[in-house]
Order: C-alpha cells, then sequence, then structure tokens
C-alpha cells in the first residue's frame, strides 16, 4: 500500500504539473505525507487518526509550502493565467474560469438515450410473490456547432436532449463536458441546470448517515477531495460528494463538510467511547454541527450556482451581440 500511495502522489504531481495547479501540488503533497506515514497508522483509517492527532500541523504546513511554491514559480514563469481572455471584467474572468463558453450556429445534433432497467422481485400485502421495475432513462447529445467568434468548427457534447436543429444559433456554457446553461437565440428557449436544493430535511438525513458511517466516510474524502478539486476525478458523475450538482467553486465549499466535519467527528467519538453512550449529548452535538456544516454548504453552494448562471447568460449574450457586430460589419463592407 505504501507504495501505491507514493505512485499516486507522483501521478497527482504529474497531473499538478500538466495542469499547472497550484492546490493539486499540495495535494500530491498530502499524499506524498500519507504514504510516508501509512506503517505508521497500519491502514487507511489508522493512517488518517495518526495524521490528525500526531502530524496535522506540520502535515498542514507542508501541504502551505507545496502550494505556495507551485504558485510562486507558476507565476514568475506567466504560465499562471486567470479567466477567459476575451471576458469584458476580472469579475467576470473568474467566474466563468476553466468553463467552455460558445455562441455558434448548429451545424448537426444528435441526441442518444440510455434506458437503465432494475427488477427487483418481493411479496406484496397478500404474501404472493410481485415484480417492480424502475426505469433510469439518461439522455445525452453530440453537437457541432460553427462558432461565430472565431469562425472555427468547434464540438460540444452534454447532458439532455439538444433542442436545436441544423441553423439554429445556439449559446452554450459547458463545464467539464457538462452543460450548464443553453440558449438558443433563434428560438428563444433556454436550460439551465436547477441549483442545489436547500432543503432542511435533506441536510437532517445526511447529517445522520454521516454520525453513524462517518468514520468510512470523512477519511476517503478528505483523501480523494484535492483530486476532485483538480478535475482528474469526479464524485458520483458529474455530482458532488455532498451536493448534486456542482460548477467552479462547488468543490471548494464541500471541503468545508470534508475537513471541518470530519474534524468535529474526531473531536466527538473518543468522547462517545469514552463515556459508552452513543445516544448522548456528544452524539447530538455532533449531528447537529454537520447538520448546520451541510447547511451551510448546501446554501453556498445555491448561491454560487445562482450567480454563476446570471454571468454566464450575460456573457453569452455579449458574445452573440459581438458576432452580430461582425457579420453587420463584414455586410456593409
Amino acid at each position: 500500500m505504501t507504495i501505491f500511495l507514493m505512485l499516486l502522489a507522483v501521478f497527482c504531481a504529474y497531473m499538478a504539473f500538466k495542469r499547472l495547479s497550484p492546490l493539486g501540488f499540495a495535494g500530491a503533497a498530502v499524499v506524498f505525507i500519507f504514504g510516508l506515514a501509512y506503517e505508521a497508522g497500519g491502514s487507511l483509517l489508522g493512517t488518517f487518526l495518526f495524521l490528525v492527532h500526531e502530524k496535522l500541523p506540520p502535515t498542514a504546513i507542508i501541504a502551505a509550502v507545496a502550494y505556495g511554491l507551485s504558485y510562486g514559480v507558476l507565476v514568475l514563469l506567466g504560465k499562471k493565467k486567470f479567466g477567459r481572455t476575451s471576458a469584458p471584467s476580472d469579475a467576470t474572468s473568474k467566474m466563468l474560469k476553466g468553463m467552455n463558453v460558445v455562441v455558434g450556429r448548429v451545424l448537426d445534433t444528435r441526441s442518444r438515450s440510455t434506458v437503465y432497467t432494475d427488477v427487483s422481485i418481493g411479496r406484496n400485502a397478500f404474501g404472493n410473490l410481485e415484480a417492480n421495475t424502475y426505469h433510469d432513462v439518461q439522455v445525452s447529445h453530440s453537437t457541432w456547432l460553427h462558432d461565430l467568434n472565431t469562425g472555427r468548427d468547434v464540438h460540444y457534447a452534454g447532458n439532455g436532449e439538444l433542442r436545436a436543429r441544423p441553423g439554429h444559433i445556439l449559446g452554450t456554457v459547458s463545464w467539464r463536458g457538462r452543460s450548464l446553461i443553453d440558449h438558443n437565440f433563434s428560438t428563444g428557449m433556454t436550460y439551465s441546470v436547477p441549483p442545489d436544493t436547500t432543503s432542511v430535511f435533506s441536510s437532517a438525513i445526511w447529517a445522520g448517515i454521516l454520525v453513524v458511517f462517518g468514520w468510512a466516510i470523512f477519511p476517503i474524502a478528505a483523501l480523494m477531495s484535492p483530486l476532485v478539486w483538480a478535475g482528474w476525478l469526479n464524485w458520483n458523475g458529474h455530482g458532488g460528494f455532498f451536493v448534486r450538482n456542482v460548477a467552479p467553486g462547488t468543490h471548494r465549499i464541500e471541503a468545508v463538510m470534508t475537513y471541518i466535519g470530519g474534524l468535529a467527528y474526531l473531536i466527538a467519538v473518543p468522547i462517545v467511547l469514552k463515556s459508552g453512550d452513543f445516544v448522548g449529548p456528544a452524539t447530538f452535538w455532533l449531528y447537529a454541527a454537520l447538520l448546520a456544516l451541510h447547511q451551510f454548504v448546501v446554501r453556498a453552494s445555491h448561491k454560487r450556482q445562482t450567480a454563476l448562471m446570471k454571468v454566464a447568460a450575460s456573457e453569452i449574450h455579449r458574445l452573440y451581440k459581438e458576432a452580430e457586430e461582425k457579420h453587420q460589419a463584414r455586410a456593409a463592407a
């Protein structure tokens, strides 16, 4: 396992260099330290507890140093760039960092539907066998667009059915292969991913799950989160670990739940084990803390996604207007 963790750290460092990601270098440093400490911990959970209880300050310092050094080197080399160069302002550039924004004419689009069927057999109220069938339909599309601003043909693929036909003018904003907003300028129809729900009931369920299974969930989330933030892995397909939908910056918000929640769990569990009262005050306060943390995460994610959708919609309309002005100038010439 130690050798595997070392190789994983090397791979993380390589991907961080390839993607010019200071956060990736920090994550690689943490994985490397985890590998060095594995023999002392004896297991993944034991190593996680060992680092938190015995080596948390030096681990945090090393990760911060790795982040700072890599960030400084990239800045000095002039390779650390933020946002889109075509964005009208620094605020918009920062919001749309890493996203694919295109306004173009649809050349060809094809949709594909995949149906996943699950059949379960059980007994009804009368004791007779009864079969229940569940269908999960997943739709995706593959589309070619002629970018009106660059004059290039680009391929665009995303989830759901694209309600456009060849000749329509489409503005789209996607992130990591997932469409966040599509606006058909020819029909005036808009599709956008709904922001996360802020339901307290959902947070209450999550808090209960974490109280019971946090010993397994928090170590895994703490190890995998840096890879997810860097875009090398995806939780739950395109979703997050603690939230349903993700957008740029969402994974960093989830870090509050991963690390602060994990720290609260580490503080509460020894108290519960020492007292022997598994439904006592310590468990209650742990549950309340996890519920409050999850509410903070989903509400912050909801706010982030709502603001992002507004900026994205404004940007595709700006690009459409820019392309229209270019077309009128060429026609006048």
